[in-house]
């Protein structure tokens, strides 16, 4: 208990920003006290908990709760982090831990077998395991994939879909050692949909390809692995043979508004589609100079560098597995309408105004 006590109080105070001193501060409490209580060294008093977690703006809960270990977390580094920026990526995980315990439970009081998540084939390109992936959920080679997270789900993969603020993150995964296959995906407002569904085909392409580096380590990245995974979620999202006839079939439009009708019809990015023209050998890497003025002349307004032209609306990414899980926990009374809210992440009210929804359409 109490190092599970010490490991959250720390992580949410550097979330937070604040030293030692300043949250014992906060708190009303001695500086000696408080760091008894961090270090792990002394049982922490239950009134001097309360404040802690007042002056956090957290519920005791949250201070107490044990986190399970993720042994086969996939997180990969792709700049070193602040102090701050660490204590959000340690919450984050912490927060997909606590989903995935919540999910394995609801299935197991709720007894639900697990399916058979796809597999892939040996020595295999990242193109051809796309190809095979999308043959094995049942994807048609000249489709677009219209819903991904609901494809995935149905496919036995877990989503967590979760807000944090790292620029630098958009998603990790764990393997079946940790009720996986699952996944987390950035879901910040800064990160745009487009960027989420290729995140979520990214980590689908290490779940395929990678399997021997899911090893609970956070090591900094590897640039031939994340190429690969990029390439899948390229293949994945956008198959070839389907690019091909779409982008012959509009062929008389402005080239900016044939990039972007291409784009909305895959649900990428318009760096994706440019990626897939250079591959092609139908441009160069000159196009990423030259598109902004091409932009530009033709919409009439300069293209953002943070924002995604013409972009996708929020409910085109939303995960519901969960959220069916708990409703049928509910109604067979398996879980109380608190462990339901807690579960959500909601509150109590919150959580009654949705199952009142409910009822106007059984």
């Amino acid at each position: 208990m109490r190092s599970s006590i010490a490991r959250n109080v720390r992580r949410f105070r550097v979330m937070k920003g604040l030293n030692q001193g300043g949250l014992a501060e906060k708190a009303g409490i001695s500086r000696n006290a408080y760091r008894s209580i961090e270090t792990g060294s002394s049982e922490p008093r239950t009134d001097n908990l309360e404040r802690i977690a007042k002056a956090l703006d957290v519920s005791v809960l949250d201070l107490v709760r044990e986190v399970p270990e993720l042994t086969s977390l996939r997180f990969r580094s792709r700049k070193s982090l602040t102090a701050q920026q660490r204590a959000l990526q340690e919450d984050l995980v912490t927060r997909f831990a606590l989903w995935l315990s919540d999910f394995k439970g609801l299935e197991e009081m709720l007894e639900i077998k697990s399916i058979q998540s796809p597999s892939g084939r040996p020595n295999a390109s990242p193109e051809e395991q796309a190809t095979h992936v999308r043959e094995t959920l049942g994807v048609g080679e000249a489709s677009p994939i219209i819903d991904i997270t609901d494809l995935l789900e149905e496919a036995g993969i877990k989503l967590h879909l979760a807000p944090v603020r790292l620029d630098s993150f958009f998603g990790m995964s764990v393997s079946e050692a940790d009720h996986g296959p699952a996944m987390s995906i950035n879901t910040a407002r800064t990160i745009p949909v487009e960027r989420r569904i290729f995140s979520t085909a990214h980590e689908l392409g290490h779940l395929i390809m990678h399997r021997d580096s899911y090893d609970g380590s956070d090591r900094v990245e590897d640039p031939n692995e994340e190429k690969e995974a990029d390439q899948f979620a390229g293949y994945f999202l956008m198959p070839g043979p389907a690019f091909g006839q779409i982008w012959n079939e509009i062929r008389g439009l402005h080239f900016v508004d044939r990039v972007m009708k291409v784009k909305r019809y895959f649900q990428v990015s318009y760096r994706t589609v440019l990626v897939r023209l250079i591959e092609m050998g139908k441009l160069d890497n000159s196009i990423w100079r030259d598109f902004h003025g091409y932009y530009k002349r033709h919409v009439g307004r300069s293209l953002s560098h943070n924002k995604e032209p013409f972009p996708l609306a929020e409910p085109d990414f939303e995960e519901d597995k969960l959220d069916h899980l708990v409703r049928n926990a509910l109604e067979k009374e398996i879980i109380s309408l608190d462990r339901a809210a807690e579960i959500l992440g909601l509150g109590l009210d919150d959580m009654r105004e949705r199952v009142r929804s409910w009822e106007v359409a059984r």
